[in-house]
């Protein structure tokens, strides 16, 4: 199985590990700076969100974030929306990550290759050897 099918299953774990009361899951994606077509992390994520959201009753919105400074104000601008489960992309986005998580404790987050020790934060991250493992 490749990553991009971990990742789906990874996402049904997510839809059934949070409490969520809504009649749909709201989900975000924010990039960083290789945008949403850099034949990447940033790309694969927003494929495999479309793709689960086949399956499941998903809101799926994204934000390409320019420059690093764009960071805090996508993952702010779902927040602040109430989005259930807030993807981001990118060690890069640790920090905008971990004070998004601070400021907004209602609000699950999941940061792909990189790692935030907040409680509402989930950490993805590949080893050199390809498996994925998550840190809570």
């Amino acid at each position: 199985m490749n990553y991009k099918g971990m990742l789906i299953i990874l996402l049904l774990l997510l839809v059934f590990s949070f409490s969520v009361s809504a009649q749909y899951l709201e989900v975000a994606l924010v990039s960083d700076i290789g945008g949403f077509a850099d034949n990447s992390y940033n790309e694969q994520l927003r494929e495999s969100l479309n793709n689960a959201n086949q399956d499941f009753n998903l809101k799926l919105e994204f934000r390409e974030s320019d420059l690093m400074t764009d960071y805090q104000e996508n993952i702010n601008f779902f927040a602040e929306n109430n989005f259930d489960l807030i993807w981001a992309t990118g060690f890069t986005m640790e920090q905008a990550v971990k004070e998004a998580a601070q400021m907004y404790p209602e609000i699950n987050f999941v940061i792909f290759d990189g790692i935030v020790e907040e409680e509402n934060v989930m950490s993805l991250t590949l080893e050199r050897k390809k498996q994925l493992f998550w840190q809570e």
